[in-house]
């Protein structure tokens, strides 16, 4: 008899494709899930995800009004409307209660919870976040109280997993990376780098545009190489500076990644390192790799196990010069049968063996 799961995810379904989407896909190859996620009513620039709903045992969303965290009126009819699932959530007699942030106790009552286990799957350092002091004090308060009661924690990093465990983990913690969808790993979808020469270098990202977005390097690449065209996917957070050779598609389904991907010549990532940044194992790495063109990624500990791969680099003069070899040289780090070793073990699927032979093996 297959095991219960309830997966309670704080992002939107159709917010764009990350971790929680692509681990609650895979896990139902080992699990019934009650599948839950938050629909943030302000939220806008959601897209067309599919969601095989049939696949599920059942799926719940939950509701978050404007305003709910202001007005205890709004919270009130917030609860109403979320009432069932809420049930739902506390009183089924769940094997595995999955939370992906501390978020989710806003909804619900983790005292409550009847799950025989809770996983903690530790995706971002949320207390890293810009926020005010208020919001940080209230998110590590409730995240104290989920690694209290977490049977077992799953962090997406090594760097996160330190961080988790000066905060007093109880339980064990865990790697689990991140890793790219299984669609990429099994299509063929890999290119091999342009050996004709052309008019333009075009430089793709795709991925969330926030804070730690460095717009500056960008700007000192385009003023240093006449030729460079760099187009950005993904929802921004942030005002995005205009430029005659920066185009910014906003979101799109991530199944389109593979149109934008054989139009262009290189992809890049472009963060700032800072407190949040060194926690991430980022996705769009795997996903760079899959497509067999040169990308540049911006050096921390996390993104070393890459350095075989990718390009990495420490600030615009390094990239620079890279890019000047890349231009030049037309040649990829790697052949493709190495890049095929590479996917076929960092893939969601085998992310998610991994977690389902800890937690049979650990609980």
């Amino acid at each position: 008899m297959r095991k219960k799961m309830a997966y309670f995810m704080h992002v939107d379904w159709k917010w764009i494709k990350q971790r929680p989407q692509f681990l609650a896909e895979e896990l139902l190859a080992y699990y019934d899930i009650d599948l839950f996620y938050i629909r943030n009513m302000k939220v806008r620039g959601l897209i067309d995800n599919p969601l095989d709903e049939a696949a599920f045992h059942s799926v719940n969303r939950i509701r978050k009004l404007p305003y709910s965290s202001r007005s205890p009126w709004v919270q009130q009819a917030e609860r109403w409307i979320n009432r069932t699932s809420v049930k739902r959530a506390h009183e089924t007699d769940y094997d595995y209660f999955w939370i992906t942030s501390p978020y989710i106790l806003h909804f619900i009552d983790i005292e409550r919870i009847r799950a025989r286990n809770i996983i903690y799957d530790c995706m971002d350092d949320i207390l890293a976040f810009p926020q005010s002091e208020k919001t940080r004090n209230s998110l590590a308060a409730l995240e104290k109280q989920l690694l209290k009661q977490s049977n077992l924690v799953f962090a997406s990093s090594e760097h996160l997993k330190s961080k988790v465990e000066e905060r007093d983990a109880q339980a064990l913690v865990s790697v689990a990376n991140n890793a790219l969808s299984l669609t990429l790993a099994k299509s063929g979808h890999i290119f091999e780098p342009p050996t004709e020469k052309i008019e333009r270098f075009t430089i793709t990202y795709f991925g969330t545009i926030s804070h730690w977005f460095d717009f500056d390097l960008l700007f000192k690449l385009l003023e240093l190489h006449r030729d460079i065209q760099i187009t950005i996917i993904g929802p921004s957070e942030v005002p995005l500076p205009p430029h005659e050779r920066i185009t910014y598609t906003g979101s799109i389904a991530h199944d389109a990644i593979k149109i934008f991907a054989e139009r262009s010549d290189a992809f890049i990532m472009p963060f700032l390192v800072n407190e949040l940044i060194l926690s991430v194992d980022p996705v769009k790495v795997y996903e760079y790799i899959a497509f067999g063109k040169p990308a540049f990624v911006v050096e921390y500990p996390e993104t070393l196990k890459f350095a075989d791969f990718v390009y990495l680099y420490r600030n615009a003069e390094q990239l620079s010069a890279i890019i000047d070899r890349v231009k030049r040289d037309r040649t990829g780090k790697n052949s493709l049968d190495q890049i095929d070793s590479f996917l076929q073990q960092n893939h969601w699927g085998a992310r998610a063996r991994h977690i389902h032979q800890t937690l049979e093996n650990s609980l």
